[in-house]
């Protein structure tokens, strides 16, 4: 069979990698294939297996610990995120994205063009949520 390329490698690669990662499901359907994967090949190491499914020895690892703590794949799944939660919902978000197009001045800002402060003057003013200059450059750099 003749080889086959993709015309726009870096983009598919990039898109598949973020879906991947924006699924819980996913991942830790990935985790099993690697645990499945090591107990069919018992000579396999987490370096070995981390090589061949692009994953982190250690954190195969921590799997393979974890189940043997456990006793249950369950174990395995993503647990609710422990850090503080954002304050910016996504309601706020489509809110700053749909402002972000448009010039500041359109929308009775003194300024030619968004900055950090700029927009965390706006979102303070519209919705009463104080952002971080800092914090505002980032949403700036995602959007």
């Amino acid at each position: 069979m003749q080889k086959i390329v993709f015309n726009n490698k870096n983009i598919i690669k990039s898109k598949i990698e973020a879906y991947l990662k924006g699924n819980e499901e996913i991942r830790f359907l990935h985790r099993l294939q690697v645990l499945h994967y090591m107990a069919e090949n018992d000579q396999v190491s987490c370096e070995q297996a981390g090589k061949l499914f692009n994953t982190s020895p250690r954190a195969i690892f921590n799997w393979v610990s974890k189940i043997n703590h456990t006793g249950d794949i369950e174990t395995l799944k993503d647990q609710p995120g422990k850090g503080r939660k954002t304050r910016v919902t996504q309601a706020h978000k489509r809110t700053i994205a749909q402002v972000l197009k448009k010039n500041p001045s359109s929308v009775g800002i003194s300024s030619d063009k968004w900055n950090g402060k700029v927009l965390s003057e706006y979102i303070l003013e519209k919705t009463g949520l104080t952002l971080q200059e800092r914090q505002c450059q980032r949403i700036l750099q995602k959007m």
